[in-house]
């Protein structure tokens, strides 16, 4: 089997249409950068991206479930209508990221930097959000139902989170 490089992740995705590039359960943590990477609509679930560098990424629709993001960099990521099912997104880098319509639905977020992100419509129900910095993000019809949170968890101006069905933890 041929190793997994950028280039070949690429050069596939040409071909294919990167739609039907699948790297469901691929270690691509060796890649370290895939910044400005066009992987539209590809499925990435259960794939170990920590630490890698996807700054400026083309994701919109992609599939992250139960993938490993931890401490990766996605500032300015096109991740509209993405699907981070129970990710572990600890201590990912979020800032100014298109993240409309994404579904976070019990992704561990604990550290998170989502600074200005654009989480416009996003549903976060149930995820861990402890020690995240949401501030300054656009958060309209945002869904919290459930979403944990703590002292160290940093909201927009004037939220008060449980007002949308967040949960306060004190530990």
């Amino acid at each position: 089997m041929e190793a997994i490089t950028r280039q070949t992740i690429e050069e596939t995705a040409v071909l294919v249409g990167s739609k039907s590039v699948t790297l469901a359960g691929q270690d691509l943590r060796d890649i370290e950068d895939l910044s400005k990477i066009n992987l539209e609509g590809a499925n990435l679930s259960e794939s170990r991206l920590d630490k890698v560098n996807l700054e400026g990424a083309k994701l919109k629709g992609a599939k992250f479930d139960s993938a490993h993001l931890r401490k990766t960099s996605l500032k300015e990521a096109d991740l509209q209508e993405t699907n981070f099912y129970r990710a572990d997104l600890r201590d990912a880098d979020f800032s100014d990221c298109l993240l409309q319509k994404t579904y976070l639905g019990s992704a561990n977020l604990q550290g998170a930097v989502l600074v200005r992100a654009n989480l416009t419509e996003a549903n976060l129900h149930f995820a861990d959000l402890r020690g995240a910095d949401l501030s300054e993000a656009i958060i309209f019809g945002i869904n919290l139902n459930g979403a944990r949170y703590n002292e160290k968890t940093r909201w927009p101006d004037k939220l008060v989170p449980e007002l949308v069905g967040a949960i306060f933890e004190r530990k």
